[in-house]
């Protein structure tokens, strides 16, 4: 795993990150994964909520709902760990039909 800065880390531990995700989860899990498309299987617990621009590019982006999308765990350590395998899903990274 890749190191992150110690406000970062402190961050993804945070209440207000933890009640963030916990929103976001049940919004974004009915379109499946924005990376690969597929259909999240009935009691899926690995998903990764994955910045768009990651904030390390935008911290005051951290909580913002359209810069984050959900992805299969596999999808987001593909994503995050093999730069020359990225692929934008759509123009703003977001399923289609996403609101």
């Amino acid at each position: 795993m890749k190191y992150r800065g110690d406000h970062t880390q402190k961050f993804y531990q945070s209440r207000e990150w933890r009640a963030f995700r916990a929103r976001m989860l049940p919004r974004l899990r009915p379109h499946g994964c924005a990376y690969c498309r597929r259909p999240f299987e009935p009691g899926e617990r690995h998903l990764q909520l994955d910045h768009i621009q990651p904030l390390k590019e935008n911290w005051a982006r951290r909580l913002d709902p359209s810069n984050v999308r959900l992805l299969h765990i596999g999808c987001h350590t593909e994503r995050t760990h093999r730069p020359d395998r990225r692929r934008p899903v759509n123009n703003d990274g977001l399923p289609d039909d996403w609101v």
